[in-house]
Formats: C-alpha cells, sequence, structure tokens
C-alpha cells in the first residue's frame, strides 16, 4: 500500500513538471491546470492514507484473539457405598461370629445349622445364645431378662421345638456370649423360621368347667 502511495505521487510530481516547463499554451491556463492537479493529487493522497489506516486497524484487530472464558466445571461428589439387602452382612474379620446357615424341620424340633467364626464354642468359655426374634437383642444375655437358650455344642443346635415358638415370632436368632452370659451384640445374624405343615401350633384353652344346674326356690325361680 506504500508503495502505491509513492508511485502516484511520483507520477503527479511528474505531471505538474511537464505543465510548469512544457511548451505552449497561456500561462493562465497552465496555472488553473496546476491548482486542478494539485487538488487530484491531494484527494488521491486522503483516500489512499483512508484505506492504509483501515487495512492497519483490521490487521491488529485481527491479530488481538479475545481471551476465551474458561467454564468452571464441578467435582462430582465420590460414590457412596451401599449395602445391598441381597448380599450375605460382611462379617468384620478377627471379631467372634455365629452365622446360621440354615434351619431346618425334624419332626417337631427345630434344626439349626451354624458355623463360628474366631471363637469355638465351649461350656467353659465363649458360647451361643440362641432366642426367637420377640426377644430383644439386649435381653439376649446378662443382665437381660431372656428368653434365651445357651448352647456349647454339639453341632447342629436342636434343643427347641414348634411348641416353643412364641406366637409373634418368625426369626431365629444367635449371638456370641463371653463366660459370664454377657453377649456380643453385633456378633450373630437372625434367619427366618421354616413354617411347618399346618402351621405353628397354638396353645389349647383350658377347659370350661361344668355349669352348675340351678336349684329351683319355692317362689318358682331359680337361685343363681
Amino acid at each position: 500500500m506504500t508503495a502505491l502511495i509513492v508511485v502516484c505521487l511520483a507520477a503527479s510530481a511528474g505531471l505538474i513538471t511537464g505543465q510548469l516547463w512544457g511548451g505552449g499554451g497561456s500561462s493562465q491556463a497552465a496555472a488553473l491546470d496546476l491548482v486542478a492537479t494539485q487538488t487530484a493529487v491531494a484527494q488521491t493522497r486522503a483516500a489512499l492514507l483512508t484505506a492504509v489506516s483501515a487495512a492497519t486497524e483490521t490487521a491488529a484487530a485481527a491479530a488481538i484473539s479475545p481471551t476465551p472464558t474458561l467454564t468452571p466445571t464441578e467435582t462430582p461428589p465420590p460414590p457412596t457405598s451401599t449395602l445391598d439387602p441381597n448380599l450375605p452382612t460382611p462379617i468384620p474379620p478377627g471379631m467372634p461370629f455365629v452365622l446360621i446357615t440354615g434351619i431346618t424341620l425334624e419332626d417337631d424340633h427345630y434344626v439349626v445349622n451354624y458355623e463360628t467364626m474366631a471363637f469355638t464354642e465351649s461350656l467353659s468359655g465363649q458360647h451361643i445364645h440362641f432366642f426367637f426374634d420377640t426377644t430383644p437383642i439386649e435381653d439376649a444375655g446378662v443382665p437381660g431378662t431372656g428368653p434365651y437358650l445357651m448352647h456349647a455344642g454339639p453341632r447342629p443346635f436342636s434343643e427347641v421345638s414348634i411348641f416353643d415358638t412364641p406366637p409373634e415370632a418368625t426369626q431365629m436368632c444367635a449371638r456370641v456370649a463371653n463366660p459370664d452370659h454377657t453377649i456380643l451384640p453385633d456378633s450373630g445374624i437372625c434367619i427366618d423360621l421354616p413354617i411347618p405343615e399346618g402351621g405353628f401350633p397354638t396353645s389349647t384353652p383350658p377347659p370350661v368347667p361344668p355349669t352348675q344346674k340351678p336349684e329351683k326356690d319355692t317362689g318358682g325361680g331359680y337361685n343363681y
């Protein structure tokens, strides 16, 4: 663009020089032509400078790129571990634990199969307290009021019959007990009781005493 301005100015200068020093024509006509030529040169120069300035500003604007704005990203919270109710309860390693693996019926007795972890049941050491789910855990050992049944083997446990089942019981439970019969509250589980054919037996109500026959009085009524 600068080279174009130089060429145009040189051409204008040559034209002016030729008009001043060339032969022919009156001096007045030459002066008028000179004024017209200078005006055209000035207009051309202004137009070229405007074009150069506009091109420079456009190039400068294109060279300056806007700084990109960073959008903050939210960090997702760490996943929360949940226990699957369909999976067995995890057993803490090294903790005494009794795991009931199944309950069946043999005649009218429950047969409770179980496994022990980190201890072996014995009369002089840690043993097992079996109880129905109608007994609160805090009552399944000393100083609770029970009822519960102490067991130190053999396996399986089969000392409870269907006639011992409380009316509202649905599960058999087991917990590890210390030699003083206090229990470890989280040392066992409860599982559903098998339902005998015909359902659980109900207690038979005591017989109703026979009604005494009323005696006839002299007035024709009865003495109650």
